[in-house]
């Protein structure tokens, strides 16, 4: 397999064209049209990444780029979105340059076997998306430190693995993120571990609410993060209008990234638990906050232990994020949110959003004054 593999990479462009010619004089009936595709777990970045998929030993798609795929998250298709064809593949094989766990650029190079039957039927079968019946469109290979890849069909997760280390990137500086501040904080926060992308974290029923102490914040929105690096996002359409320190009584109203692993029963409002928020409010003062938050370590903890309902006395679980500003416009409380309980998380001092004296955007910065509550 090693010599097999170091063929492929090593003559990649002239296969291609090849892979791509027979390609296009291949008949097409009762086939699977799907595109090739890749991504990065958000902020762990890579480069130079090429990914292959293979049929019997022959390229059938590929996808490749020599920059940085962006920060749209693990698991979702990036840029550097490659050939569409409608052979299904057996094999992926992967070359690109990503982060150790001392944030040093290596080179990564190998590939694994795919399970052809169970990606034929997922194609053949599609799915429902509300209520409406969906193809799928992609296969995604993940490209995260260490060399752990992963594979999905669009949003179903079919097989994790690993691939060798091949040696360090000499021609690249060791810290390539030196000049992103952005990048630099975040890592220093979220250090790599590899055992982060051995297997799929769990999923979670997880909506948000905000309210304002005053009654007068009148936007809010986040960005959030999970330990493998999948975003998410919540605008006002997704924010449940809450009373404060009062709980919110409410379902959840969040879609959340469709995004599953292959046994999960399928429910749009089910996430990834975050470890790392991004905030945004405007307060009545027109100050705008853009704000890196941190969660507690023991925030999974404490959100998947159950408590009795104090009316009913029954069971029952938290299942909402609630963010409060206070009067001064600038101090925010986090709230666990449950049916009938609200419980202190933490509370931090927004960062003032900053001008960019280039482009005019606003920059932000990581939370102060921070208090976690037990």
């Amino acid at each position: 397999m090693k010599t097999t593999i170091e063929t492929f990479i090593n003559v990649k462009f002239i296969l291609i064209i090849s892979s791509l010619l027979l390609h296009f004089s291949c008949k097409k009936e009762e086939k699977q049209e799907w595109s090739a595709a890749m991504s990065r777990p958000h902020y762990y970045i890579s480069s130079g990444q090429h990914v292959f998929y293979l049929k019997e030993g022959k390229i059938i798609g590929s996808c490749a780029t020599l920059t940085d795929i962006g920060n749209f998250g693990w698991a979702f298709p990036q840029s550097g979105r490659g050939t569409t064809t409608d052979i299904l593949p057996d094999s992926v094989v992967v070359d690109y340059m990503g982060l150790t766990d001392k944030n040093e650029m290596w080179t990564f190079r190998g590939g694994m076997s795919l399970p052809t039957k169970l990606i034929d039927s997922l194609f053949k079968a599609g799915y429902v998306k509300k209520g409406e019946h969906e193809n799928f469109r992609n296969i995604i290979t993940g490209l995260a430190p260490g060399g752990r890849i992963c594979v999905w069909v669009d949003h179903i997760e079919i097989k994790r693995g690993i691939v060798p280390i091949e040696k360090k990137y000499f021609d690249y500086p060791v810290s390539v993120f030196e000049d992103s501040l952005e990048i630099n904080n975040y890592l220093k926060h979220h250090p790599i571990d590899y055992s982060i992308w051995e297997k799929p974290d769990p999923i979670y029923e997880l909506g948000f609410g905000y309210c304002s102490e005053d009654d007068k914040i009148n936007k809010f929105a986040g960005y959030l993060i999970s330990k493998e690096g999948v975003s998410n996002n919540f605008t006002s359409y997704y924010l449940d209008k809450t009373v404060w320190n009062t709980p919110a009584n409410k379902e959840v109203n969040y879609s959340g990234r469709f995004y599953i692993q292959l046994n999960d029963t399928l429910k749009n409002n089910k996430i990834q638990l975050p470890v790392h928020l991004r905030l945004v409010w405007v307060n009545a003062f027109k100050h705008s906050y853009f704000t890196e938050v941190i969660l507690s370590q023991d925030f999974k903890k404490r959100f998947i232990t159950p408590y009795k309902h104090p009316a009913t006395g029954k069971l029952a679980f938290f299942h909402r994020l609630v963010f409060g500003v206070e009067k001064d416009g600038e101090h925010c409380i986090i709230w666990l949110d449950g049916p009938g309980k609200q419980e202190k998380l933490m509370r931090f001092k927004g960062f003032l959003a900053a001008k960019n004296e280039t482009n005019g955007e606003e920059r932000s910065g990581y939370a102060k004054e921070v208090v976690y509550y037990d």
